[in-house]
């Protein structure tokens, strides 16, 4: 894989359930168990129209 940059618009719309699918796909295809597989992840959106989590 050739990948050095994964750039993801958009995250805050995503279930987590997306995220951590991608993280494992990443890490199965290059068999590396780091964050998505060692691939730098960018994350982009306005995380400001995010709902807060209060627990």
């Amino acid at each position: 894989l050739q990948t050095k940059v994964f750039i993801w618009d958009e995250v805050p719309m995503q279930h987590k359930n997306a995220i951590e699918s991608v993280d494992q796909g990443f890490r199965d295809i290059l068999e590396k168990d780091v964050p998505f597989g060692g691939v730098t992840v960018v994350f982009g959106g306005n995380f400001r129209q995010t709902l807060p989590v209060i627990q």
